[in-house]
């Protein structure tokens, strides 16, 4: 439900497959992992963490929010 919240797990040989079609390397990489692997039929299991919110964010809301708008028009059109 939180794609870069937590921690992502993958089988080696899973990982070797997929890691290389992955073409963002920013926010969008956990959306994208997890889509493309939703797409290769990937057994996703969501499990509890404790998230702490440093609040010493850099991150540039509208520049990234537009970025990962894109990322997702990308990768809709590509599948």
């Amino acid at each position: 439900t939180d794609f870069q919240a937590g921690f992502k797990g993958l089988k080696k040989s899973f990982a070797e497959k997929i890691l290389p079609e992955i073409e963002d390397n920013g926010f969008f990489f956990d959306t994208e992992l997890l889509l493309r692997a939703e797409k290769a039929n990937a057994k996703i299991a969501e499990m509890p963490c404790i998230y702490c919110d440093l609040r010493k964010s850099t991150v540039k809301v509208f520049r990234t929010s537009t970025s990962y708008f894109f990322s997702v028009l990308k990768l809709r059109i590509g599948f």
